[in-house]
């Protein structure tokens, strides 16, 4: 199931950020209000493509929102024992392959 990623305006001058994981809504942060930024998110964006640092062709604003988006996916990943980048997807494989190798050469001696 895909990731999607949407802002939401929440007052004159705050958007909020929300991620939509496995059919649930996980609010992520409110900033302030930018044009290109609210015109990115208004619909719903694919993870991929928020991720994605080639495509804001010089807008500030939505390249610092960017960055902000995976600093906040990590902390909502963390407190809601979720998985939802490729990096956490890989470190607890590589996490779970140590330790079936530790258990085993444990059990074996």
């Amino acid at each position: 199931m895909a990731n999607f990623i949407y802002s939401r305006m929440t007052s004159k001058d705050k958007q909020t950020f929300y991620l939509i994981s496995h059919g649930q809504e996980y609010y992520l942060f409110t900033q302030k209000f930018y044009r290109g930024v609210k015109t990115y998110f208004y619909n719903k964006v694919v993870l991929k493509d928020a991720l994605d640092m080639s495509k804001p062709h010089r807008d500030t604003a939505l390249l610092r929102t960017k960055r902000k988006l995976l600093i906040y996916l990590k902390h909502v990943e963390k407190e809601n024992n979720l998985i939802i980048l490729n990096q956490t997807s890989n470190k607890n494989n590589n996490y779970n392959k140590i330790l079936c190798k530790n258990s085993c050469e444990y059990f074996a001696g």
